[in-house]
């Protein structure tokens, strides 16, 4: 080949990689993995829930702050408070970042409480962020004479509870060991019937009601005065009803308050999203980053709003994981007694 000829094509050929590099370099291979993927938005409860209202809403805005822009497709897996997803999440779900879910709060206590069924370590899962936190209220009807906390240590209340493994028939249970009210729990009322069953007369109160949910369903109850909030779980009250004491205050002794500390952890991540473990690191980067610029988003959030979902005081993926790691840190004893109060194995 004549020398000029030679030189021309070699200027050619560096040209057209000085062309290509800069492509190259910029590829990303997590917008390649999500563009043109369907997403599957696993929710472990009913369809038409709470939970399921509000993975919708996550579906619909996270896909636009994931690189690729995937599809979202929602699957429910209803089954013992979540625990049926949770279960498929860790043990059957690709673990290529195709597949998150929204789970319930109590999951990372179900493999110390309920070693039986809970088949994960909590650890391990790929937390991405709780859309909120909240806190649970005991609390008596306007006509009940119970009108203190501690009234509620020295009268009877009588409180409803869909069934005896429920949240609702669980935590009286441990108020009444560590905080010595005498709550007296009626099962087989659904959510919705203990609300109409108070204002029959028929409860007297109830134990174990969301804040969150007790404002979007029933917040003329507080507005008017119907109902006497007794006493609320978590670590500092909320900034929504500062005045209602915290049940940890009132624990009768160090073991007491560790045992409410270990139950009330939970509710430091009250709608908690997650992905399989053992994710590809560049894919669980992008979903973490994803959720936490979707509970950002001011459109994400007047769409809660509208569908009366509260976005208070975000977790993120890392604050999940130092909860849980406290969770797992609780002494043997405390998760035995535990164990005990509750009738789990």
């Amino acid at each position: 080949m004549a020398p000029r000829l030679f030189r021309a094509l070699r200027a050619c050929l560096l040209v057209a990689a000085g062309l290509l590099a800069p492509r190259a370099a910029s590829a990303d291979p997590v917008a390649d993995f999500y563009a043109g993927r369907t997403m599957i938005m696993l929710v472990g409860y009913e369809a038409g829930s709470g939970n399921d209202i509000l993975a919708r809403l996550v579906a619909k805005h996270m896909r636009d702050h994931l690189p690729g822009a995937p599809t979202f497709v929602v699957q429910n897996m209803p089954g013992v408070a979540s625990l049926k997803a949770a279960n498929y999440l860790y043990n059957v779900a690709p673990r290529d970042g195709s597949v998150v879910a929204t789970i319930g709060r109590n999951i990372p206590t179900a493999p110390l409480l309920d070693t039986a069924n809970a088949k994960f370590d909590a650890r391990k899962f790929t937390w991405l962020g709780s859309v909120s936190r909240t806190v649970t209220l005991a609390m008596a009807w306007h006509a009940s004479p119970v009108k203190s906390l501690a009234d509620a240590t020295r009268m009877e209340l009588i409180v409803g509870a869909p069934a005896a493994t429920s949240e609702a028939a669980r935590l009286p249970l441990i108020y009444n060991a560590t905080i010595g009210t005498r709550f007296k729990v009626i099962t087989g009322y659904p959510e919705p019937q203990i609300a109409l069953a108070m204002e029959r007369g028929e409860l007297a109160g109830q134990a174990a009601v969301s804040l969150d949910s007790l404002f979007a369903a029933h917040g003329d109850w507080i507005r008017n005065r119907q109902v006497t909030l007794l006493m609320q779980s978590g670590f500092a009250p909320d900034a929504r009803i500062p005045d209602v004491p915290l049940g940890i205050d009132h624990a009768k002794s160090p073991a007491d308050r560790q045992l409410l500390a270990f139950i009330g952890r939970p509710y430091e991540m009250s709608r908690p999203f997650a992905a399989p473990p053992g994710l590809p690191p560049e894919r669980a980067a992008a979903l973490v980053e994803a959720m936490r610029a979707t509970i950002a988003d001011p459109d994400f959030r007047a769409d809660a709003a509208q569908a009366k979902i509260d976005v208070i005081a975000p977790a993120s993926a890392a604050e999940i994981a130092t909860l849980i790691d406290k969770i797992y840190a609780t002494p043997a004893a405390v998760v035995a007694r535990s164990r005990k109060l509750l009738g789990t194995n």
